[in-house]
């Protein structure tokens, strides 16, 4: 059962990555009931390479990836969220073989959220809301990570937003918002990498790169523009998953940094 309905101990909620002739999917909820992961021949369905085991990281704790999100590709990786002890887990792409190994004591320490996304070249943008949790999820509403990727992992990172609404990029620009009644800040990606390339520990933990703009700590970044509210002010009314009852659409005015 899952929140009053029946549901599979193994389904594949996080969907089907397909690129360059092959499918990538991964079955299961929690890593104690076991995590599968597969690629796929896109055309024949014949299994290219299958990992069973990384559930199971720690055989004796009985903890590992639990599959928690949708799945995304980058450096020769498959990544995936991977629940609140590693998360984003990665796989090698060609072999299966899952890069993420320590497990530490088992204690929360992961951005959990369901989504993950590749930001730039070496980089990933994942977190959010929760892939099994109540409509409101009030308790936990996620935040936004932005991490480089490493060999067996994500490296240097720092939090991009609070809320549950994903940030959006193109290849130029990044727009963060911290929630259905916060005010948008768009920044420049070329500013916002080359802070991550040169920032200390503490500079990553201390300076979060939220969409608050009435902060003076993302001035170092290229602002292309700074929403200034809602046309015809805010909204009134309930808020459900992010949008407003009643009011299906609002534009921002909009003005330049």
């Amino acid at each position: 059962m899952m929140y009053d309905r029946l549901c599979s101990t193994w389904p594949v909620a996080g969907g089907v990555l397909v690129q360059d002739g092959v499918a990538y999917a991964a079955a299961g909820i929690i890593d104690y009931d076991g995590t599968y992961v597969y690629a796929l021949d896109a055309v024949t369905g014949r299994p290219k390479w299958a990992n069973m085991t990384s559930g199971h990281l720690d055989k004796s704790l009985r903890k590992g990836v639990s599959a928690q999100g949708v799945l995304t590709l980058a450096a020769d990786r498959l990544w995936m969220p991977g629940g609140n002890v590693i998360s984003p887990a990665c796989y090698d792409v060609h072999k299966g073989e899952c890069l993420s190994r320590s497990v530490g004591d088992r204690s929360p320490r992961s951005n959990r959220g369901e989504e993950i996304g590749v930001f730039g070249e070496n980089y990933l943008v994942f977190g959010g809301r929760l892939k099994y949790s109540g409509t409101r999820n009030d308790v936990n509403p996620g935040l936004f990570t932005l991490a480089k990727t490493g060999p067996d992992g994500v490296g240097r990172a720092t939090n991009v937003g609070f809320g549950k609404i994903p940030p959006a990029w193109s290849s130029e620009v990044l727009v963060m918002a911290n929630g259905p009644r916060s005010v948008p800040v768009c920044v420049d990606n070329a500013a916002l990498i080359d802070f991550m390339e040169k920032a200390t520990g503490a500079d990553l933990r201390g300076r979060q790169t939220d969409a608050r703009p009435q902060q003076s700590v993302h001035d170092r970044f290229k602002r292309k523009w700074t929403a200034q509210g809602f046309e015809g002010g805010y909204p009134s009314g309930r808020v459900h998953g992010g949008r407003v009852a009643g009011c299906p659409g609002f534009r921002f005015r909009m003005e330049a940094a």
